[in-house]
């Protein structure tokens, strides 16, 4: 029988996060939930980092630290998972930080409901803007795995973030993150481990502050070869859900397929080694566009981008470049995703 003895295993990948990793670690041994193993990876950081951890083990034997040379977030994350023992398994990132709730709410949906996974929503939050008060008025929603998918890739309640997520440990005794791609590692961990629960139930809180600072905006990469294979990466897993267990499904990833083509095509648009890539996103956009444009349960961004992509396709990847250069030199703040 569940009870509230049950521990629950935090995993924190740590890449030179000084700045912001007390407040992190705070929020996480001051939850109200106490039963926590909190699991600390320094994934070879050059800062104060991982001297921050050790001391943090030194006054609170629920921290264990792990330090290792740099392999990136992905292979962290699975670093954490291979020590975890709790019966659940939540991830925070090292500069974002939660409310003081956090696991007693997401641990109090999953018994409730009896389910394998809980969510709940996040924040967007700039160093100097005052916390809002939240007014959350959205009600708590029970997902079958393929219904929680679905909502995955459409981009509405479900995130890809690992994080904002409290799973059963048994649904992830065979998910693990993909290494070695620019992104989109989350978003195939997600499914993958939706694929493995019964039933996902996503809360009605915003408990998880997600920040934002110039060192982790959106940025190029040079390396064209990570995006093709990020890109092949995502294709493979999206359309082999849909085509094996869940059709129903085909239009949700067509949408995620889009905004992926869409942003990989955006980042590498200046790399002359990928015309010939750059060829094969831009005909995949301009051969979903029409889809993604009559489908009335996509987001109204996604639609409107789909129609400035039947009008100009190579004109709204250049609006893309420059979205994203704003994003990088101004503040945007938000709650859930766009």
């Amino acid at each position: 029988m569940q009870c509230e003895t049950d521990l629950i295993s935090v995993i924190v990948p740590i890449y030179n996060a000084e700045r912001y990793l007390v407040k992190c670690l705070d929020s996480i041994i001051c939850q109200t939930y106490q039963n926590l193993e909190i699991i600390l990876i320094d994934d070879g950081s050059c800062d104060r980092s991982g001297e921050i951890c050790d001391n943090y083990a030194k006054e609170d034997k629920r921290i264990r630290v792990k330090h290792k040379e740099n392999r990136g977030v992905s292979a962290a994350r699975n670093d954490g998972l291979e020590l975890a023992t709790g019966e659940y398994i939540a991830f925070i990132d090292a500069d974002d930080y939660i409310l003081s709730d956090y696991f007693t709410y997401l641990y109090k949906l999953i018994t409730k409901y009896r389910v394998d996974a809980s969510c709940c929503g996040y924040y967007k939050m700039w160093d100097s803007e005052k916390m809002p008060i939240f007014n959350d008025s959205l009600q708590e929603v029970l997902y079958t795995n393929a219904a929680a998918i679905e909502d995955l890739l459409y981009r509405k309640n479900m995130t890809g973030y690992p994080c904002l997520k409290l799973y059963k440990s048994s649904v992830l005794k065979n998910v693990r993150f993909v290494k070695d791609v620019i992104y989109g590692e989350d978003t195939i961990f997600t499914m993958q481990a939706f694929r493995q629960c019964n039933q996902i139930v996503y809360g009605n809180r915003t408990l998880y502050i997600y920040y934002q600072h110039f060192t982790s905006a959106t940025h190029y990469s040079n390396n064209a070869e990570q995006y093709q294979r990020t890109w092949a990466m995502m294709r493979e897993e999206i359309m082999g859900y849909v085509n094996d267990e869940n059709s129903e499904c085909f239009y949700a990833a067509q949408a995620k397929l889009f905004i992926t083509a869409l942003d990989i095509c955006s980042r590498i648009w200046n790399i002359k080694e990928t015309a010939d890539f750059r060829r094969e996103l831009l005909s995949h956009i301009r051969t979903v566009d029409g889809i993604i444009l009559k489908d009335k349960k996509c987001k109204q961004t996604n639609r409107v981008l789909a129609l400035l992509s039947c009008i100009n396709a190579v004109g709204l990847i250049k609006m893309c470049r420059t979205f994203t250069w704003m994003m990088q030199h101004f503040k945007f703040n938000m709650r859930h995703s766009l």
